[in-house]
């Protein structure tokens, strides 16, 4: 990753009906060069913890302008890992950049991927529970 220019500003993430208003939300950031949804190979990961209630509004300041796409959970029971049923479907609160949700399969990173930008620097995302 490159340094961070001084005037980029930085990506404000909003995240709403959150499960719980305490439980740490985990979020992985993917570039275009990186395998969506492979947790191995994120541009990089971060954790926010709400304050108390159940919208969550976080800042990354360590990225440059560009086109990403963003996975993340909230950690219910705090052990850094998704719960998820026998069929393999999240049990914790997850959701993607765009909204987008799944069908029959995971969305792809053209499915959830923006544009970050000195204009277009915010991004609003719902938890599917």
């Amino acid at each position: 990753m490159k340094t961070r220019d001084a005037k980029v500003k930085p990506l404000t993430i909003t995240i709403t009906n959150l499960g719980s208003p305490t439980a740490p939300v985990l979020l992985g950031l993917y570039g275009t060069d990186n395998e969506f949804l492979n947790e191995r190979d994120t541009l990089n990961n971060y954790k926010f913890v709400p304050k108390g209630a159940d919208t969550l509004t976080a800042q990354i300041t360590d990225l440059e302008y560009g086109r990403y796409a963003i996975a993340l959970f909230q950690d219910i029971d705090n052990d850094g890992k998704i719960a998820k049923n026998f069929l393999g479907i999240p049990k914790d609160p997850y959701a993607f950049s765009n909204n987008a949700r799944p069908t029959f399969k995971a969305p792809s990173f053209d499915d959830c991927c923006f544009d970050y930008t000195e204009l277009d620097n915010s991004i609003e995302i719902t938890m599917i529970r």
